[in-house]
């Protein structure tokens, strides 16, 4: 078996996760001491740190990742 080096930045994991294509679109209001336009609607395209289920949307990404560089779940071991 031959090893070869990968590169992975973790730094930014959640903002480099995908959103399910199938939830639902996200809003959100601008931050405290933001202006808010009032005919502006803010959409997330990215899961944001504090959203509950940005945790599971870096595993869905880094997990489909990680099968298209060939790696495979180890016995009926669902995480990583």
């Amino acid at each position: 078996m031959k090893w070869k080096a990968i590169g992975v930045d973790l730094t930014q994991g959640l903002i480099q996760a995908e959103l399910p294509k199938d939830g639902k679109a996200i809003y959100i209001s601008p931050p405290p001491g933001h202006v808010e336009e009032p005919d502006v609607v803010y959409q997330v395209l990215k899961p944001l740190y504090g959203m509950p289920h940005s945790g599971r949307c870096l595993h869905v990404t880094w997990s489909k990742w990680l099968e298209g560089q060939g790696f495979q779940k180890a016995g009926y071991e669902g995480a990583m």
